[in-house]
């Protein structure tokens, strides 16, 4: 018989990736906070500056988990709305603002910080946030604690990284705020609330392991909460509190969220259930990079006579990154022998192609990446 938890999903607990806990610690609680009802304010909400407030008193440790790094992702004109973009990458410019920089994160071009569109004239602003501005939002709202950064950009002196985990674990900074690099392998012992500041950034992937990854994410992150003898708390802050997700993942954890995700891809034919191969090219003209993959199909269509699942040639996601564009073919089979046959024969013919000394190209069997 199928049971159902009838507890507000604020006294629910996450249950995690693996059956226990370390030292039988109990799985931390969750609740969502929509952000709609309560906007952050640089991308804080009420709610989650009261529940951090109270963790702090009650001689807790708090972790702002945001897996953005900067103090903005976007400089926008209040005006005309223009955006600042990297000159050599379809990416907008993120904001650094103690080194007054904007910075791309693809390709690492730099360039000064403005403060007047270069449109119209008209002042710029930053959009959106970092941990950079994070940080500086949590310093304001509490001015008597001690907060830490920890992110690749603060961590670039040699043996800073060690120096911060070292402080973390033992309680010295009272507020982490961290990227990706905090999630997994560490222990901190006094931290007992983990507030995850945006989690809607992985909520509508391109990539069908979209929701996956946020699952994993999420998991590894609250695992940091509560490992000890105080229950941890996780709140997450989404604009979307009832997309299907979250009851998947809060009352199944990630076992449910695996399961459903299997379903619509057997449903889909997506892997496991078939196998693909990713050709990537890239060229400083994209009728190169597009040449290219065209005479890669088309010696795929001959050699496995309909076999095979042939999408693209298109272009990349990100078209153009550090000057030069991209351009992708998938091939998708229920066959792995003919899959792998297929690609034995197609790279030597590529590689005595004239169209391949354009381009770099590569060949990714059962890619992690697809986008």
């Amino acid at each position: 018989m199928a049971r159902y938890d009838h507890r507000p999903r604020s006294q629910r607990h996450l249950r995690p990736g693996t059956p226990r806990r370390a030292g039988g610690a109990q799985p931390p609680r969750v609740q969502l906070i929509d952000t709609v009802r309560s906007p952050p304010t640089d991308g804080i909400s009420e709610p989650l500056a009261d529940a951090a407030k109270r963790h702090l008193d009650g001689g807790g440790q708090v972790l702002m988990f945001l897996n953005r790094r900067g103090f903005a992702p976007t400089l926008i004109c209040s005006s005309c709305g223009h955006v600042a973009g990297c000159d050599r990458c379809d990416s907008r410019l993120t904001v650094h603002a103690r080194q007054r920089q904007l910075r791309c994160h693809h390709c690492g071009h730099t360039r000064p910080l403005i403060e007047q569109c270069t449109e119209c004239g008209s002042v710029v602003k930053p959009l959106g946030e970092g941990t950079e501005r994070l940080e500086e939002a949590l310093r304001v709202r509490f001015p008597d604690r001690n907060i830490m950064r920890i992110d690749s950009d603060s961590t670039q002196r040699r043996g800073a990284m060690i120096d911060a985990l070292g402080q973390a674990r033992e309680g010295e900074a009272n507020i982490l705020v961290g990227t990706q690099m905090l999630s997994k392998g560490h222990h901190f012992p006094h931290l007992s609330l983990v507030g995850v500041v945006n989690a809607d950034q992985g909520l509508f992937g391109t990539d069908f392991r979209s929701a996956e990854r946020l699952a994993q994410s999420i998991i590894q992150v609250a695992g940091r909460a509560g490992r000890e003898s105080r229950v941890g708390k996780v709140i997450i802050q989404t604009a979307f509190p009832a997309h299907p997700f979250w009851q998947r993942l809060i009352e199944g954890g990630y076992p449910r969220v695996a399961r459903d995700a299997l379903e619509e891809r057997r449903e889909a034919h997506w892997p496991p259930f078939s196998r693909l191969a990713l050709l990537r090219s890239a060229a400083p003209r994209r009728a190169d990079a597009h040449a290219f993959l065209d005479v890669a199909a088309g010696q795929v269509n001959r050699l496995a006579r309909g076999g095979l699942r042939v999408l693209g040639p298109v272009d990349a996601p990100m078209a153009r990154r550090a000057g030069r564009y991209r351009a992708q073919l998938l091939l998708q089979s229920g066959d792995r022998r003919l899959l792998h046959e297929v690609l034995r024969e197609l790279r030597p013919m590529l590689e005595a192609d004239p169209a391949a000394r354009k381009v770099r190209w590569s060949i990714d069997v059962d890619p992690i990446e697809l986008f």
